[in-house]
């Protein structure tokens, strides 16, 4: 009787986990990344469309992240050795925090597909930092498995 307790507890344990899961919201956004991991270094699945159908999977929220920002404002990036002008970046494109300035100035970095890096030292004002906010684990219409950074999914209303 113990071992069919036991069974039982442990079924609707599973039960309810998977339930608190089973959630579906949408893209709020156009070329959306869908990425291996929870992390904007982790590597590109593929890009998402606006308005593209997701099932939520799991959650992660990272604490004490300081290294990955999302851009607030166009900005421009230029090449470690002579400065020159390389490219620039749009709002929302996710940026590597390489060093803390005094004050509040950051030193950000951007690899391009081509493998061109960029840098920019710009005011902390200017980026959203990648703290606490929550990243979801997806399946897309298509049955792709990745993470996607939450401020770029809308969940379905009742969640």
């Amino acid at each position: 009787m113990r071992i069919l307790s036991f069974l039982f507890i442990l079924i609707l344990t599973s039960i309810c986990a998977e339930a608190q899961y089973s959630r579906y919201g949408y893209t709020n956004g156009s070329s959306i990344i869908l990425r291996a991991n929870h992390s904007t270094s982790s590597s590109k699945l593929t890009s998402l469309k606006k308005g593209e159908s997701l099932e939520i999977l799991d959650e992660f929220y990272p604490t004490n992240n300081t290294n990955e920002a999302i851009l607030k404002y166009e900005t421009r990036f230029y090449d470690t050795y002579d400065g020159n002008y390389v490219f620039k970046l749009p709002e929302g494109k996710a940026v590597k925090v390489i060093e803390h300035l005094n004050g509040s100035k950051v030193k950000i970095s951007y690899t391009q597909r081509d493998k061109s890096k960029g840098y920019a030292t710009i005011t902390t004002d200017r980026l959203k930092f990648i703290n606490g906010d929550g990243w979801y684990k997806v399946r897309t219409e298509s049955g792709k498995v990745g993470w996607v950074f939450g401020q770029f999914v809308d969940l379905e209303i009742g969640d």
